[in-house]
């Protein structure tokens, strides 16, 4: 197992949040997202190395597979969750605006790291 999907296994695992389903379900998705990260070439990442490129790569590779808006959107949420239990308090999340699959306008969070007090 790669050190990425241990570290999200393990997060996962001691943050119990939502019914088994939900908890089964973040995991599948995590999982999915380490191995398209490491296919993209991050190869040595930890759970606490996640940063705007990242996802920007990652939507970039969801846009060229022609995902659904839904799927997009569910994607991003855990991306927010795993930000969110990393405890890092100067992520925020901005919206940008793109087309979905059928022309009509897709907002997506992407997010900035800002360290704040520097």
């Amino acid at each position: 197992m790669r050190n990425l999907n241990y570290e999200l296994k393990q997060l996962c695992y001691r943050n119990r949040d939502g019914s088994y389903a939900t908890q089964a379900d973040r995991w599948r998705m995590l999982d999915l997202i380490a191995n398209q990260l490491h296919e993209l070439g991050y190869k040595d990442m930890g759970a606490m190395s996640l940063k705007p490129k990242h996802v920007e790569n990652l939507v970039e590779r969801w846009k060229a597979e022609g995902l659904g808006t839904g799927t997009l959107k569910n994607r991003m949420s855990e991306l927010r969750w795993w930000a969110e239990k990393n405890g890092k308090a100067n992520v925020r999340f901005v919206r940008f605006t793109m087309l979905s699959n059928y022309g009509d306008p897709l907002f997506m969070d992407v997010m900035e790291f800002t360290v704040h007090g520097k």
